[in-house]
């Protein structure tokens, strides 16, 4: 198993948000239409409702389970997943740091830890820039 592989396996795997899926034709969907950071795959007809299922609310054992019930193999999603995190259009939810914040907090993060993890190409859903800012001291002398 590649270190990929496992490092996929052990994630809540979600889109980017901000990254836009775009049908070209009936079985290309292309994620993000920004030059720098859009991928295209093929043969997508029959598994797109993989890409519904990619919203971090599941791990990745879950989301097979899942794709199965629609008919796709788990070869097939496992391959999609894979490539779509290669292509770096998917990202690993930061459940367990967001469920820490209070409601109001996650609602007002959440757009701006995005745009920062597109920006600066983590996979994991603005949870390092989460953590800058936590651990983040200002002083005012003055």
């Amino acid at each position: 198993m590649s270190e990929r592989r496992a490092t996929i396996d052990r994630m809540r795997p979600a889109l980017k948000p901000g990254l836009l899926a775009v049908w070209r034709n009936r079985s290309t969907v292309q994620i993000g239409v920004d030059p720098r950071r859009a991928i295209a795959l093929t043969g997508m007809g029959g598994a797109a409702v993989l890409l519904g299922l990619l919203d971090g609310s599941r791990d990745l054992a879950q989301i097979v389970a899942a794709a199965a019930e629609f008919g796709i193999s788990a070869e097939a999603a496992h391959r999609i997943i894979t490539l779509l995190a290669a292509g770096g259009a998917v990202c690993d939810f930061p459940a367990t740091a967001y469920r820490a914040m209070p409601h109001g907090l996650r609602t007002r993060l959440t757009p701006e830890l995005a745009t920062a993890a597109l920006a600066h190409g983590d996979g994991d859903g603005g949870a390092r820039i989460l953590a800058r800012r936590q651990s983040a001291c200002i002083r005012v002398d003055g």
